[in-house]
């Protein structure tokens, strides 16, 4: 799995992906400032927790990190699995990344139809 290049977002603040603690970080210099938290579970990424400083809200930040892992996950072909409720809803807000999200239920597990049916839809197809 490759990672992708840290993005400027802001003066002195990058977004970068830190595999080895599981999340996406937000950095202002070498201080982590923000992060969204996933689990790999069975190749879907189920992202459980995201959270900006309080001292940085309000800028816009936990979108752009938001978009840049969505971004991410789409590029290896992965799935994921909105837990936390800023990543769910962020998710019900861009809909062009509902064939990369697979919604959990009630009970937190997930649920595939969507992604089923896009698979059958595409076999269908001959994509």
């Amino acid at each position: 799995m490759t990672t992708p290049a840290p993005m400027r977002v802001d003066e002195g603040i990058v977004i970068a992906k830190n595999p080895d603690a599981s999340r996406y970080e937000l950095r202002d210099g070498d201080r982590v400032i923000g992060f969204a938290h996933y689990s790999d579970r069975n190749g879907e990424l189920a992202f459980d927790h995201t959270v900006v400083g309080k001292e940085y809200g309000g800028r816009g930040l936990a979108t752009r990190l938001a978009e840049y892992a969505f971004a991410d996950v789409r590029s290896m072909g992965r799935t994921l699995v909105p837990m936390c409720s800023f990543i769910e809803a962020w998710a019900r807000k861009h809909p062009e990344y509902d064939d990369i999200v697979v919604w959990p239920d009630a009970d937190g597990q997930e649920r595939h139809e969507r992604a089923a049916e896009g698979g059958a839809a595409e076999a269908a197809s001959g994509r």
